[in-house]
């Protein structure tokens, strides 16, 4: 059985692809978001049947990705305003 954790990160970054193809900035913030606090989950509780370092990559990976993908969405949303 797929937990799901696995099915959040997916839907995350679909999120985060339709929201670049659409150039809607406010999926992309509420996507960045999710992904840190997705990151912050993983790093608290990690992956069933991944190795610790692995987790921790992956789980630093969507803290650094979700936050330059929600600070430049805000910077868009600010400028263009």
């Amino acid at each position: 059985m797929i937990d799901y954790i696995y099915m959040i990160i997916v839907i995350v970054w679909v999120a985060l692809l339709v929201g670049f193809l659409v150039r809607e900035m406010w999926i992309l913030m509420f996507a960045g978001l999710i992904m840190m606090t997705v990151g912050i989950f993983t790093l608290t509780n990690n992956f069933t049947g991944v190795d610790n370092l692995a987790t921790t990559a992956f789980s630093f990976l969507h803290i650094g990705v979700g936050f330059y993908v929600m600070m430049r969405s805000v910077e868009e949303v600010i400028k263009n305003e």
